[in-house]
């Protein structure tokens, strides 16, 4: 969970899916989406065919 305030910066910064997507290396908000690209094939390590991925978040606003 991020905590956006009223400024849209982020408040309480917590690491998220540690190990589940490799490299995240740019991140963007689109209307409701937190879009995030990874990169994982840039010659370190053994690259599977999906390890570059475009992922959409949801996002939405947590109760009170």
């Amino acid at each position: 969970m991020l905590d956006v305030g009223p400024d849209g910066l982020i408040s309480d910064p917590r690491p998220l899916w540690i190990g589940e997507f490799g490299r995240i290396r740019d991140a963007a908000i689109d209307g409701a989406e937190l879009l995030l690209l990874t990169n994982n094939t840039d010659g370190r390590g053994t690259p599977s065919g999906d390890d570059d991925r475009l992922l959409s978040v949801r996002l939405v606003e947590a109760a009170p």
